[in-house]
């Protein structure tokens, strides 16, 4: 997985849906390819199994570092519920455009502040 260069510190989880939005624009979508290989081939080819699932972890990960940048403590509930919306905002872009990247990056936004409010 190509490692996102954070160039905007002040929205570290923003940033993610942004560059997706972008790469989506810029190139044809037909969703995930990683979850298209497992759908598709994962049954029969343990390889594809894995490859998907490093990926899938290496994401997470980097979803998990950036919501910690966010808010400067960890926050795994945070992260998933960040990451889910992610992963489905790209799943259904290929059907619905990348308008629901944005709204996806917004509901993160309010779910980041709102944990932000809680703890402050």
């Amino acid at each position: 997985m190509e490692k996102l260069v954070d160039t905007d510190p002040s929205d570290p989880v923003g940033q993610v849906f942004d560059v997706q939005r972008q790469w989506i624009e810029e190139h044809t979508n037909s969703g995930c390819l990683f979850f298209r290989a497992f759908g598709e081939y994962g049954s029969a080819t343990p390889e594809i199994i894995a490859i998907a699932q490093e990926h899938k972890d290496a994401f997470e990960a980097e979803i998990s570092r950036r919501v910690e940048l966010a808010l400067g403590r960890p926050d795994a509930a945070l992260a998933m519920q960040v990451w889910i919306l992610f992963e489905g905002a790209v799943a259904l872009a290929c059907m619905r455009g990348t308008q629901v990247i944005a709204m996806a990056r917004q509901t993160s936004i309010s779910l980041i502040e709102a944990s932000r409010d809680r703890v402050s």
